[in-house]
């Protein structure tokens, strides 16, 4: 089971930071003969840094090290008086604060080293490991309060980018990644080390009374299970820190915002997702791997060998949009027909508690279903070099949403238009039967494609 590198002591982020500084400078004031920050007896690695930073001493630049509009990725960011904080002398490679976060209460602002302890004060917190944060507001409005928005667009998003990142170095008086060199494209990385888990969650625009929690609480169970020990961390923790005069810096910090990503238009505006923005960068295949085990260790999940590719054809005959009865019928004739080549399940996903669907699509190679949002369950299936999602239109329509998911998470993806595979549209396409009970489809030509898709592993689906 993996399991954050760190977590923020149970007294929570105030109190942790208080108590520290509190205890710094007692000792401070009392002692002139401590050792230097960033130092201990022996060792002149900075990654030993002390939980308390002496700004007059040593001074932790920000830098991006991942990410862009919307999903940013930064190392040594500071928080105070409510804000979030760059301190970089090469301030034109520190994003812009439209990059990071939408208009708000909530800021992102630059500074220079020159005016660091001056603006930030002397003493400094320091909060290891990875804080994890959703800068959208709350309320039904927004989409932190749906799950399926909150787990396709704001975590896995956030998490790609996190992935894209090299290990957290503290950059001391602007030294720099070996992945941040001049000359190197941030977004063109396509390996990275498995990302550490969170240490904490943040929400900096939530609080009690207006929530990031869905009503089934969907959301506090899968970053729970996600990051075992983690904690969450809302507005009032920011307003605390404001009112106690206290900074803190935060290792490595991930922002997810969704106004930010739309600020970027392109392909967050064509498809009104804002996921689309992150959607296309490579990345490791095995990126989620750390998010599925640990989901898997929660739910005590069995995952059984595999012996040949596992399809799951996502039966939803019960539901209102559905395919034609014949069809749905003649399909399933016809996935029998590849039990040569592959292992065939016909579910019904919603009838299924959440384990056994873990268990089944934690196999699975390929998914095929009409549009529907039971296809999140995607983000279970492993990215392989042939993984797969087929999504059935009715003739003519076309809906972004699981392509771009599809994408982001490296499965290939075949949109079917009864019996072909058809080239995308630049917009959402919603015909008068979108929504019927009575989508046609070419069983045998989604099977012979199925088939392709396993005897000849090249992708010719989009990914």
């Amino acid at each position: 089971m993996v399991r954050p590198r760190s977590n923020t002591p149970v007294i929570g982020v105030l109190g942790f930071v208080l108590l520290l500084v509190f205890l710094y400078t007692s000792t401070r004031n009392g002692s002139q003969a401590s050792e230097k920050i960033g130092t201990h007896p022996g060792q002149s690695d900075a990654s030993h840094i002390d939980p308390i930073i002496d700004l007059s001493r040593l001074i932790p630049t920000t830098r991006r090290v991942a990410g862009l509009w919307g999903y940013n990725v930064f190392d040594n960011l500071y928080i105070s008086e409510g804000s979030y904080i760059a301190v970089s002398d090469d301030l034109e490679n520190t994003p812009d604060h439209k990059e990071v976060v939408g208009p708000g209460e909530v800021t992102f602002s630059r500074i220079g080293t020159a005016e660091a302890e001056d603006d930030l004060g002397t003493v400094v917190g320091r909060l290891s490991g990875t804080t994890f944060i959703f800068n959208d507001p709350p309320g039904p409005g927004f989409s932190l309060l749906h799950n399926s928005n909150f787990l396709t667009e704001l975590f896995t998003g956030g998490w790609k980018a996190l992935s894209l990142a090299p290990p957290h170095s503290l950059h001391i008086n602007g030294s720099k990644s070996a992945f941040n060199e001049p000359g190197v494209e941030l977004n063109t990385l396509q390996t990275g080390n498995l990302p550490d888990l969170p240490s904490r969650w943040m929400f900096p625009k939530c609080g009690e009374d207006a929530t990031w929690n869905d009503g089934d609480s969907k959301n506090v169970r899968f970053l729970a299970s996600v990051a075992p020990g983690a904690t969450f961390e809302e507005r009032n923790v920011l307003k605390l820190l404001s009112l106690a005069g206290q900074t803190v810096m935060l290792d490595r910090a991930v922002i997810v915002d969704r106004k930010a990503a739309h600020a970027a238009r392109g392909l967050a505006d064509q498809w009104g997702k804002m996921n689309a923005v992150i959607a296309p960068m490579p990345a490791r295949l095995d990126f989620m791997d750390p998010v599925r085990e640990n989901v898997i260790a929660g739910l005590q999940a069995y995952i059984a060998p595999v012996d040949k590719p596992v399809v799951v054809y996502v039966d939803n005959q019960g539901e209102h949009r559905k395919l034609a009865k014949g069809d749905h019928e003649t399909l399933i004739e016809a996935l029998h027909t590849l039990t040569d080549v592959a292992e065939v399940h016909v579910s019904q996903l919603k009838q299924m508690d959440p384990k056994t669907r873990l268990e089944l699509l934690s196999r699975a190679s390929i998914i095929l279903s009409v549009h529907d949002e039971k296809l999140i369950q995607a983000m279970w299936m492993p990215a392989t070099t042939f993984s797969s999602v087929i999504e059935i239109f009715d003739e003519g329509g076309f809906a972004p949403d699981w392509y771009v998911f599809s994408t982001l998470l490296g499965h290939y993806y075949y949109p079917i238009h009864n019996d072909h595979v058809f080239e995308k549209p630049e917009k959402r396409v919603t015909t008068p039967g979108f929504d019927a009970g009575s989508i046609r489809v070419d069983g045998h030509f989604v099977a012979a494609l199925i088939r392709d898709i396993i005897v000849n592993p090249a992708g010719g689906g989009s990914r």
